[in-house]
């Protein structure tokens, strides 16, 4: 496959000299809970990763996971890419970002590259789809952003429980339904804080249905300390978020 490029980013095929990298991010906690344990332990594991399931697509599909890396300094950030999945009649986007490199617009930035590249490649007129837990807002709201619709809760094989099912939808700009009650009751604001352990700054989206003034506690994604965020919503749509360390 092509390497893709971005504003600051480049996708590119997957190889064994990734296999360090592959290993940290399949076994950080966020990947585990968003998409499950592949079992990969070791860095040979990581191998038989790559092997088995990007490389292995690339030859029989002509599509697969890519690896996104920073275009200023090629620091792998993540995955990102087009999927065969079983129970899908259509290839599915996944992607996974490292911890500390969340939050600062690379997942969207590759989904669209990916998008845009399967438009110009693929013109079969079949669906292009995503998952997401039911209750992972953050997930959703990047699904959101890259003009994927809710369609309906799901079963897929091996997936262990329910899922939303989101078809690409790129020309369709209406109300899109959210899957839940938690995203439902959500409104589009986000909120920006800096992080009092690390210093970067992080946005959130924010709940407006939880009220005008909201205390929680969030891990920063990037140093993954836990952090205490006090929320202000303003009449006028605003919002204020600071963080002080719990």
């Amino acid at each position: 496959m092509e390497p893709l490029s971005t504003s600051r980013t480049r996708l590119r095929e997957l190889v064994h000299a990734d296999a360090p990298f592959v290993l940290e991010l399949l076994n950080e906690r966020t990947f585990l809970r968003a998409i499950g344990d592949k079992g990969v332990r070791t860095l040979a594991d990581a191998e038989r990763y790559i092997d088995d399931g990007p490389r292995a697509s690339y030859a029989r599909y002509g599509l697969g996971l890519l690896l996104i890396e920073r275009r200023s300094d090629r620091e792998a950030l993540g995955i990102a890419g087009l999927i065969r999945r079983a129970g899908l009649d259509g290839p599915h986007l996944r992607i996974a970002l490292l911890e500390r490199h969340v939050g600062h617009g690379y997942a969207t930035e590759a989904g669209q590259a990916v998008l845009e590249t399967d438009v110009d490649r693929h013109r079969t007129g079949r669906p292009t789809y995503a998952v997401a837990a039911p209750d992972d807002e953050r997930a959703i709201r990047l699904l959101d952003e890259l003009d994927f619709q809710f369609e309906r809760t799901v079963e897929l094989p091996r997936a262990g429980n329910e899922m939303a099912l989101f078809v690409w939808a790129p020309l369709d700009h209406g109300p899109k339904p959210r899957p839940g009650a938690n995203v439902e009751a959500a409104a589009e604001l986000e909120g920006e804080y800096q992080c009092p352990s690390c210093g970067e700054r992080i946005v959130v989206p924010l709940d407006v249905a939880a009220g005008d003034l909201q205390e929680y506690v969030e891990d920063c994604p990037v140093c993954c300390s836990p952090n205490v965020l006090d929320v202000h919503l303003a009449e006028d749509g605003s919002a204020e978020v600071h963080a002080r360390a719990e």
